[in-house]
């Protein structure tokens, strides 16, 4: 489970160290070391704003963009040699600290794909609301349907090699880091459920929404 893969991890550098864990009847804790900084969603949530702002570019700068997802490709790749994958890679699962070095949540991996397929449906149903309201959704939701996995959405909704699930995930999640921009790769909700993993399009080319990206990291 999640808190037996925490304790696997916690001495993992760039994983965020479970220190203790029990269990109550149904519930189970986990005492997690702290990590005084913000989310990268909350960064990159930031950076989008001042640019709405006209203050500045949305993108991370380029040194610290290719450190941050320099390490966190390396400490997915040293959890993949122990036999575990994680799921649930996005933004919102990354803590950045003081000196910008990323630790990832040990908790939260996506494992049952029946509940998987429940949360989708809800998740698209909620996103179908706010379209019809002309509301906006919440960050949480945009976020969660940025990063679902095509391969997931197969005919029988069946599961992937987890491994390339994050592999697909730290994709998704390079091109926001480079470009500030959440990509759009279902353009409408309600086709999801009903086209399967045709319904996703490809990652547009990273010049588009950064033109003077420098090419070693696009």
């Amino acid at each position: 489970n999640d808190v037996a893969d925490a304790a696997r991890t916690s001495e993992e550098p760039n994983f965020i160290n479970g220190a203790d864990a029990a269990r109550e009847e149904s519930t189970a804790y986990c005492v997690m070391q702290h990590v005084h900084g913000r989310s990268l969603c909350a960064l990159l949530q930031e950076l989008r704003s001042l640019q709405t702002a006209g203050e500045r570019s949305s993108a991370m700068p380029v040194h610290t963009l290719r450190r941050v997802f320099v390490r966190l490709v390396a400490a997915i790749a040293r959890a993949h040699a122990r036999g575990i994958a994680y799921g649930n890679i996005k933004p919102s699962n990354i803590i950045l600290d003081e000196a910008d070095e990323p630790f990832i949540l040990p908790l939260g991996r996506r494992r049952d794909r029946l509940r998987e397929f429940k949360q989708v449906r809800a998740l698209t149903e909620r996103l179908q609301a706010c379209k019809a309201a002309g509301v906006p959704p919440t960050v949480a939701d945009l976020e969660d349907f940025t990063y679902l996995v095509p391969d997931h959405f197969s005919e029988q909704f069946e599961p992937v090699d987890p491994r390339l699930a994050d592999q697909y995930m730290l994709g998704v999640l390079a091109y926001e880091l480079i470009t500030g921009c959440r990509p759009v790769l279902v353009a409408d909700p309600a086709q999801l459920l009903a086209l399967g993993r045709a319904a996703f399009a490809e990652l547009p080319p990273v010049e588009q929404a950064r033109p003077l990206c420098p090419h070693r990291i696009a």
